[in-house]
């Protein structure tokens, strides 16, 4: 939101039409491995958005791209990864967007989409048709609509952001808040807290800190087939 409002004001002294520019955002969004949080992330993001094409007078909605989190991958026992990626792309799926990216299971262990193995790939990929064809997760727009769960846990979020969205524009947009160094800080806050929940064991990750392996084995060779060409 406080991205987009400084574009419009850039947009505004360009003197672009607002419109144009409103019909061509693209908004990019992450999905992790906990369902509820991820339906209802999307679901306020797109709600906000609404609200302030509204406000502005602009018709249509942003071109909603969901990618799969990274952080939430890991590199320990990484075949559990194929689970993350299956409850993420599902909470995504559900939500009506336009576009979807799955990272492949093993990225974490080689660290660049063009250098995963050729099953991390397939398995990506298959995960595409699965949710839409076999599964019809997309078939209805908001399956989620009307749930008192999801819709009050989705107005708490709105409330939480919109509040957070009139801080930056108080302080001098986003933009200012960056400059000062504000933005940067607060999320190495919140890194430095979740790093310090996982390593408590507060924030449990599977195949990590709960229920590990006993025996780590490496993936297969023949596996390991790096795009090379690339």
């Amino acid at each position: 939101l406080a991205a987009f409002t400084a574009l419009i004001r850039r947009a505004d002294s360009a003197q672009i039409a607002l419109q144009t520019l409103a019909s061509k955002l693209q908004l990019e969004l992450t999905v992790g491995r906990d369902l509820y949080s991820s339906i209802i992330k999307i679901r306020a993001a797109r709600r906000l958005f609404q609200g302030l094409y509204h406000e502005l007078g602009l018709t249509g909605t942003p071109w909603v791209l969901v990618r799969t989190s990274e952080r939430m991958l890991s590199r320990l026992d990484p075949w559990v990864n194929m689970l993350r990626l299956t409850v993420a792309s599902t909470a995504a799926a559900s939500c009506g967007i336009d576009g979807m990216i799955i990272l492949p299971f093993d990225w974490p262990i080689y660290g660049s989409e063009s250098l995963c193995s050729e099953l991390g790939h397939r398995v990506s990929r298959n995960l595409h048709p699965l949710l839409a064809e076999e599964a019809s997760v997309g078939f209805f727009e908001d399956p989620a609509a009307g749930s008192y769960f999801f819709e009050t846990e989705t107005e708490k979020l709105c409330e939480a952001a919109w509040n957070r969205f009139q801080g930056f524009e108080e302080s001098g947009g986003i933009l200012a808040q960056y400059k000062s160094g504000k933005w940067p800080e607060d999320l190495c806050s919140m890194w430095k807290e979740r790093s310090h929940k996982i390593s408590m064991g507060a924030l449990p990750i599977t195949g990590v800190s709960q229920f590990p392996l006993s025996e780590e084995y490496p993936l297969p060779e023949s596996m390991d087939v790096a795009c090379k060409e690339n």
